[in-house]
């Protein structure tokens, strides 16, 4: 979990999620969401919004594949194993 109304986001030119390539983290750094979060602006919620549905489509999209494939289990312990890493 990534608490962009940290100081410590106040000057990183990193997007969100690095690995992401939602219309959030392809455009906007974590100190401009900072910023967003900091001064109550709604496009910062907006653009959250954006990323975290992003990342919700493409994981049900890797849970349909998983399924189809007769490989649930392993995809599950790949993002069980990804989240315990902070990934």
């Amino acid at each position: 979990i990534l608490k962009l109304r940290n100081a410590r986001h106040r000057n990183d030119t990193n997007p969100l999620d690095e690995a992401c390539d939602c219309y959030t983290c392809s455009h906007y750094s974590r100190a401009y969401l900072h910023h967003l979060s900091k001064c109550g602006e709604i496009l910062g919620c907006r653009l959250n919004t954006i990323h975290n549905v992003h990342f919700y489509l493409s994981l049900m999209d890797g849970i349909r594949a998983a399924i189809e494939a007769d490989r649930f289990a392993e995809f599950a312990d790949s993002i069980y194993a990804s989240q315990a890493e902070g990934v």
